[in-house]
């Protein structure tokens, strides 16, 4: 398993507080979670930007992530 996980160099999220939205990287290397700071929606040019980086991450869900799990997590032997 731990091949697989290489495959795949970090797990991203959202975090939200208030009208900041945030970026996280979350790696296995050094159980290391890295904030990077998105936008904020109290004007317009943020939301677009926020709304940006969700379309991003929901494409990088579908192909990235979608593959990995597929080929890594749904084709585990069942641990007697």
């Amino acid at each position: 398993m731990g091949t697989t996980l290489a495959s795949l160099p970090f797990l991203p999220g959202l975090i939200v507080q208030s009208e900041h939205w945030y970026f996280v990287a979350t790696t296995r290397d050094n159980e290391k979670t890295t904030k990077l700071a998105i936008e904020t929606t109290s004007n317009t040019r943020g939301a677009y930007r926020v709304i940006r980086a969700i379309q991003y991450l929901a494409w990088w869900a579908e192909t990235v992530y979608l593959l990995w799990f597929l080929s890594n997590v749904l084709t585990l032997k069942e641990v007697e």
